[in-house]
């Protein structure tokens, strides 16, 4: 039985990708083939490229001030900062040009915003795809290639489960980053400046916006495209550009596996 992976999308969220896949390395549980969108496409890449425990090292040490470094802030018209540097983090944990190239089959969505389509990348260029499927609109400089401007993935399709079962997957488990944290509720009378949900400002309201809608697209999606076995880990202490927090997202991850392990084991006892 082929085994598909799906890893959603969620910024510095994603973390919690690197808690479940270390969890499930513990165990010694592989899969055939993965799907990733957003910050899920950059893990999901590293991933089949056998180069995920670099990648979770890396990831400690990652400091708050080291912020500004990693995604380069620049003055364009097109985004805050340079989709660019995406291509060069990359370089860093996976070691192949092309998608094709990879050890396990991989499926990158994006967003085509001048067809206003969803476009699947499985061969060409890895850098590329990735950053086409990370790129935040106002955030991230989006990917032009020839006449199509791709963005991020996560706008069409935050979970893209069609995606992996295209590849071949017969039985799919999916990481949803993004349900938990849009049933969370604007709270706190006092704001708090480690929280952005409670301080109620005008990123905050961005954020919790497209995070509501996407977990409208998940639902719909799931309605067609159904996983056998979702985990979603609690990640909504971690915001969007919280990559200082990685630590915390992995712990999360790894509580979400360590919370299903029935599931689990009864999922990959039956395929």
């Amino acid at each position: 039985m082929r085994i598909g992976l799906v890893l959603s999308g969620g910024g510095a969220k994603g973390s919690a990708h690197l808690g479940v896949l270390k969890a499930f390395e513990e165990k010694e549980i592989k899969f055939d083939y993965v799907s990733g969108t957003s910050i899920g496409a950059f893990i999901a890449a590293v991933y089949a490229n056998g180069n995920i425990d670099k990648l979770i090292e890396d990831s400690f040490k990652i400091r708050i001030k080291e912020l500004p470094k990693l995604i380069r802030p620049i003055i364009s018209k097109k985004g805050l900062f340079s989709g660019a540097q995406i291509e060069k983090m990359l370089s860093k944990f996976v070691d192949v040009e092309n998608i094709e190239e990879l050890d396990i089959p991989l499926s990158i969505v994006s967003t085509e915003i001048n067809s206003s389509s969803l476009h699947t990348f499985t061969e060409g260029s890895i850098y590329k795809a990735v950053r086409a499927s990370m790129s935040i609109p106002g955030i991230l400089t989006p990917l032009i290639d020839g006449e199509n401007m791709y963005v991020d993935g996560g706008f069409l399709e935050p979970v893209p489960v069609k995606a992996v079962k295209d590849l071949g997957a017969e039985k799919i488990v999916a990481i949803d980053l993004i349900t938990a944290t849009a049933k969370r509720k604007f709270t706190s009378i006092k704001p708090n400046v480690n929280d952005d949900f409670g301080s109620k400002h005008v990123f905050d309201i961005i954020q919790r916006s497209s995070i509501v809608t996407q977990s409208r697209l998940i639902e719909k999606s799931f309605e067609d495209y159904k996983p056998d076995l979702i985990i979603r880990p609690d990640v909504s202490e971690i915001n969007t550009l919280d990559f200082h927090k990685s630590k915390l997202g992995i712990e999360r991850g790894v509580e979400a596996v360590n919370k299903s392990l029935t599931e689990i084991n009864e999922f990959f006892e039956l395929v």
